[in-house]
């Protein structure tokens, strides 16, 4: 009974805090600014998510886990969402 009574106990502490978190953030509308340094910081690391999951995807496709179809459409997807990505880091002037 005690291990129901901490296990509610901390669901009621994450509710809490989900619920009192927007009231102390900045109001812009759920807005998040970033700096210029910020941004760049996220665009990098997008592309390195994104690339790892390229990587995944050639992985899954050669062990046949992945159809030659899903694998297309997948490939196709995170291609062009890498060249977006590369594309506005080029615009932030990094690498």
């Amino acid at each position: 009974m005690s291990m129901w009574i901490v296990a509610a106990a901390a669901l009621s502490g994450v509710l809490a805090y989900l619920f009192v978190k927007p009231l102390f953030e900045p109001a812009l509308g759920g807005v998040v600014v970033l700096s210029e340094q910020d941004s760049l910081r996220s665009l990098l690391d997008t592309k390195e998510r994104l690339l790892r999951s390229l990587k995944d995807l050639e992985l899954d496709h050669s062990t046949g886990k992945v159809s030659d179809e899903d694998y297309q459409g997948a490939r196709r997807d995170l291609s062009l969402e890498v060249g977006r990505v590369l594309s506005e880091i080029q615009s932030h002037g990094g690498r």
